[in-house]
This record gives C-alpha cells, sequence and structure tokens, in this order.
C-alpha cells in the first residue's frame, strides 16, 4: 500500500506473464512488467521510499530468479540467479538504502538460497540444504538490515525451519 492505495503484481496464466496492478484516485492500472517467456510465477512486490514497485519472480522458461523494478515509465529487468532451477517460492524485501533481499527455493538441490544486490551486483547462497527444503519460503529484514527467513521442511516432523545472518 502507498498513500493508501493497493499494489499488486500477479501471474497473468493466459498470456504467461507478469503483471502490475496499482490503484490511485481515478481506479486501477494494470500494465504487463514481463512477457519473454513463461515469466511471472511466485511473485512478491515491495515498494520503495519513493513508491516505486520492486518485484521479484520465477522465469519458468529459463529456470531462474527475475527481478522488476519500476522506474519513472518502464521497468528495469535483471536476473538474479539462474543456477540451476531456482527462484520458485520466492520473497522480497527492500532495507533502508532499497537495495533487495531475495529468499527462494533451489528446486535442483531442494534448498533455500538467500540473494541480495549490493553495488557489485547480485550475490548469493546456500541457506540450508539439509533436507527437503525452501518450498515455501518467506524474508523479512531486521532494523540492523539483517535478514529473517522461515521456510518449509519436507523432511522434518514440525515442517518449518528459521534461518538469519543475524551474528548475535
Amino acid at each position: 500500500e502507498s498513500n493508501g492505495y493497493a499494489h499488486i503484481s500477479y501471474y497473468d496464466f493466459s498470456n504467461s506473464s507478469l503483471k502490475y496492478a496499482s490503484q490511485n484516485a481515478s481506479g486501477w492500472t494494470t500494465e504487463t512488467v514481463d512477457n519473454t517467456g513463461r515469466v511471472g510465477e511466485y511473485t512478491s512486490l515491495a515498494l520503495d521510499a519513493s513508491g516505486n514497485a520492486h518485484i521479484s519472480y520465477y522465469d519458468d522458461s529459463n529456470s531462474s530468479l527475475k527481478y522488476a523494478v519500476q522506474d519513472e515509465n518502464s521497468w528495469v529487468i535483471e536476473i538474479v540467479d539462474s543456477t540451476g532451477d531456482v527462484g520458485e517460492c520466492n520473497s522480497l524485501a527492500l532495507d533502508v538504502n532499497n537495495n533487495a533481499h531475495f529468499s527462494y527455493y533451489d528446486s535442483s538441490n531442494d534448498s533455500v538460497k538467500y540473494a541480495f544486490l549490493n553495488v557489485t551486483g547480485f550475490f548469493s547462497e546456500i541457506v540450508d540444504n539439509m533436507g527437503s527444503l525452501g518450498e515455501v519460503t518467506s524474508l523479512v529484514l531486521d532494523f540492523n538490515g539483517y535478514a529473517h527467513i522461515s521456510y518449509y521442511d519436507a523432511t522434518g516432523q514440525n515442517g518449518l525451519r528459521y534461518a538469519t545472518n543475524n551474528p548475535t
């Protein structure tokens, strides 16, 4: 929500594309963000301090995690990770500097991965690969910018795991 109005990212099944809808005083506006192949499943949306949309999503055609940022009247699209079949069940969070952080499922290795954007580009790492993990992930950042990830554990008894990069 930005200024009391809703923003939604979603997968358009009929057109195999990523869509974005935003509301303002005049009503709803819908636009296609990415339609290069079968893209847009497992979307996650965050708005930065300026109200610009940031969307992470799965590119099924290339088995990768993609990231789109709203820039004036266009979208800047980048590949976050394309090592193996990665990007399903992703979650996106922005830090105080509007840098993107992602948690997501690596189905090639049944593992949870974490990636973030810094001044040099995207950095990704395996968070947990002990079992059949990550088919559902959720990411939040704390006030110090540390990631906190909850994720599904298909092999465990309680079905839920938690990981953080906070050293304390």
